[in-house]
């Protein structure tokens, strides 16, 4: 029994992480965020196991009536779509003028001189600075996860050994396995990555870096459509 609880934990775990569209989806929301980087793969995680879900209660249900498959692979070219708008986003948001704000401070020194010290430091606009903002909140990367998990007939082919199975507690253990695989491989890629993202050591670096997510977002989703 523990080995179905084994196989549905390195089955979902290995679908996750091989995933290009999967990790190009969370990094570039996490290297945005300054903490919590955990909760961006976790409610991924859990979008994606619902997604799959749905898909697979429409395709038992209505097979008959839709073609719940063809509908499923033509949402590929949606999670592309999805992929380019979060790396315009990550873009957009670093390309944003911040405004500078000079403070002066005047003093006396000790000959009795008075002396005037001016410094300059930036503040983000405050919707820019938001974590609640819409486009990178929990529920958001839920939503993308759920359309990750209903794209693609293929998530009901890594289901089926549920269907093979003789035991129901196999089936059980070999569905807790991947429930838990799933949300966990993503959960702690993203905190890798949040981890990554903390340690850049400048402004500069981190812009980099956040940059990179970006392209690399926006040259999956190009793929992803294009392949599709």
């Amino acid at each position: 029994m523990e080995i179905s609880f084994l196989s549905g934990f390195i089955a979902s775990s290995v679908h996750v992480l091989t995933g290009p569209d999967h990790l190009a989806a969370v990094a570039p929301v996490t290297a945005r965020k300054e903490k919590k980087h955990w909760r961006v793969g976790f409610f991924w995680g859990l979008g994606h196991l619902f997604g799959m879900l749905l898909l697979g209660v429409l395709f038992l249900a209505f097979k008959e009536v839709f073609p719940v498959d063809k509908i499923a692979s033509a949402s590929e070219s949606i999670v592309g779509y999805i992929l380019i708008l979060l790396g315009i986003w990550v873009i957009y948001k670093l390309s944003k003028k911040r405004g500078r704000h000079i403070h002066k401070h005047i003093h006396v020194n000790e000959k009795g001189e008075t002396v005037i010290h001016e410094h300059s430091h930036s503040h983000p606009h405050e919707h820019d600075s938001l974590e609640g903002k819409k486009l990178a909140s929990e529920w958001m990367i839920f939503g993308i996860g759920t359309i990750h998990g209903f794209a693609g007939v293929s998530h009901l082919l890594i289901m089926l050994p549920v269907l093979l199975m003789e035991n129901l507690g196999d089936s059980v253990l070999y569905l807790s396995g991947f429930v838990l695989g799933t949300i966990l491989s993503m959960t702690l890629f993203a905190m890798v990555l949040g981890l990554i993202r903390n340690n850049m050591k400048t402004g500069r670096l981190l812009h980099g870096f956040q940059l990179v997510m970006g392209v690399i977002s926006i040259g999956v989703g190009v793929f992803w459509i294009w392949s599709n």
